[in-house]
């Protein structure tokens, strides 16, 4: 009766090994084995989705806001510097453009909206302190911008105008020994 007893529990414990083990490979890795008709588990035959890359998004108006500078080239070539308020304006600039004849300075006022996608758009007025021909006219003239944040320190831009072909670069502006920035 002893050794019956004892060949037992070895049986069950062997039973139960088998199913801690089973179930211990099976760790959660994959699909749960399904029982069939021959009574011999299989997977599941479904795939698991494959995870697909979530772009990262949450640009706003918000992350246009500090002083840049900035330069553009094409049609006319130039230079500068604006602040913008983070909130969509751009609150004050000043700029030296230059169409390959004529050489002017000038000040910048304008508009910004900026996507969730860091996509957006730019509209600035360029008021000239002189009044020359070609890049400086006597009245302010606006231009109208599409741009892209790369991050709050980097932009690029393309002028929508007609007849004009002009891309440029924003860089936030900070002092190296600046803390914090």
């Amino acid at each position: 009766m002893r050794k019956s007893l004892i060949t037992l529990v070895a049986a069950l414990s062997g039973v139960l090994m088998f199913l801690g083990v089973a179930g211990a490979h099976h760790g959660g890795h994959g699909p749960e084995p399904t029982a069939t008709g021959s009574g011999i588990p299989t997977a599941d035959p479904t795939p698991s989705p494959i995870p697909t890359a979530t772009p990262i998004l949450g640009f706003s108006d918000g992350n246009f806001h500090g002083t840049y500078i900035y330069y553009f080239q094409g049609t006319q070539d130039g230079v500068g510097v604006l602040t913008a308020d983070g909130n969509g304006n751009i609150i004050s600039g000043s700029e030296t453009v230059s169409d390959g004849t004529n050489v002017c300075n000038g000040s910048l006022s304008g508009t910004y909206s900026v996507n969730l996608d860091g996509t957006g758009t730019l509209t600035l007025s360029f008021t000239t302190t002189e009044q020359v021909a070609g890049s400086c006219p006597a009245a302010a003239v606006d231009h109208s911008l599409a741009l892209v944040m790369t991050s709050d320190r980097y932009l690029n831009t393309a002028e929508e105008d007609p007849g004009q072909l002009v891309r440029g670069h924003l860089t936030k502006q900070h002092r190296d020994d600046a803390i914090g920035e």
